[in-house]
């Protein structure tokens, strides 16, 4: 990690609020995480730095533009949670979509060693479809 700003909460959230996010900011955080690193998202379970950056360059590939909104950053004993809003637009179809989410990276010895995305997986799907993603969110809406 030689060479690299310190990683503080401050340092994750500037690394996500980049815009747009693509493979130079990948290239950038794959350091900061721990080769044998864990991410977790309501897709996939990933080990290890390798599998993650190859995940997020495989997403990237497909969208025209990724970019996260952060809203809220917690930070205590080496744990870091970050509200956010990513923004996808897909290359075909040019589809877009924006998904709200929580991150929360486990942070020791400098460097992240378990990333873990929580967002609705079915309420992002479902939301984008028309027609039925505003008769989703009307039923969700009324149970809430």
């Amino acid at each position: 990690m030689e060479n690299l700003p310190p990683l503080t909460p401050e340092h994750i959230r500037a690394i996500f609020s980049t815009q747009p996010f693509d493979e130079a900011c990948v290239d950038r955080v794959a350091p900061y995480y721990a080769d044998d690193a864990v991410f977790v998202d309501p897709i996939q379970t990933l080990h290890g730095r390798d599998a993650f950056v190859a995940m997020n360059k495989r997403l990237l590939a497909r969208v025209r533009e990724l970019r996260f909104d952060v809203h809220a950053l917690a930070a205590d004993d080496g744990n870091v949670f970050l509200a956010w809003t990513m923004h996808v637009t897909m290359k075909s179809p040019a589809k877009s979509m924006s998904v709200e989410g929580v991150t929360h990276c486990v942070l020791r010895n400098g460097q992240i060693v378990s990333h873990r995305d929580h967002w609705d997986l079915v309420g992002s799907i479902v939301g984008a479809i028309p027609v039925v993603g505003p008769a989703y969110r009307s039923i969700v809406a009324k149970l809430g």
